[in-house]
């Protein structure tokens, strides 16, 4: 309305808080992956054009029947600002971040994919890499969520995946969002492929073993 207050517009989004879906377990391990998928394409298309959202985290996904969207760019910043230091939960923060220095391109690009590599560790396990931690302790790795109940079925090269995207070096880590993208898209399942049964060989008697021996069809041992 001409001379009315000022409003903001906002795209009207159904689908479910990714956050509300962890706490309640109702992510299966193939939508984890999925929806890391999902992201990491979307970052792609974000750093290409200058964009860092500089807040991923379970809250700020919505999960709708259409993908993963990202929601939530109240604190992004684009490449072309002079002072881009962004906000965000420390929670989702590398540990080895300088929050003291004005952040490049590159150190952006990492805030975002470290985020979303413990957002899918986080959606794949229902739980925070570290034991008793609010933020990414420096220098500590990540549990394997193998050793944690009921996954030890997760594939190997997922859980390799997700160790390197929450590594605690940077130096370690997915240096680009294409890069994380590939790797995720080149899994073939969240869960280790079942192991064919190997056959156990039966070894059956002979004659003079004491009476164990099959001689003839019937079993009876003849006449």
């Amino acid at each position: 309305i001409p001379g009315g207050p000022p409003f903001i517009v906002f795209e009207f989004i159904e689908g479910f808080d990714v956050g509300e879906m962890i706490d309640s377990n109702a992510l299966t391990r193939e939508d984890a992956l999925e929806l890391g998928r999902h992201v990491a394409t979307g970052l792609v298309h974000l750093h290409e054009h200058g964009v860092y959202h500089c807040d991923i985290k379970p809250r700020n996904l919505l999960w709708t029947g259409r993908g993963t969207k990202i929601i939530d760019f109240n604190v992004s910043v684009a490449a072309k600002d002079e002072e881009r230091r962004g906000g965000g939960s420390r929670r989702y923060l590398p540990p080895d971040l300088a929050l003291e220095d004005v952040p490049s391109a590159s150190d952006l690009v990492d805030r975002d994919l470290y985020a979303l590599g413990l957002t899918l560790y986080e959606a794949m396990t229902s739980r925070y890499p570290w034991d008793n931690a609010q933020v990414p302790p420096p220098g500590k790795p990540a549990a394997d969520p193998r050793e944690l109940s009921g996954l030890a079925d997760i594939a190997p090269e997922l859980v390799d995946v997700m160790l390197k995207a929450i590594a605690p070096k940077r130096a370690d880590r997915y240096a680009s969002a294409a890069d994380l993208r590939s790797a995720l898209t080149s899994i073939p399942a969240a869960r280790r492929a079942p192991q064919p049964l190997t056959p156990v060989p039966i070894a059956w008697g002979v004659p003079g073993d004491g009476g164990n021996s099959r001689r003839n069809g019937n079993g009876d041992g003849g006449s």
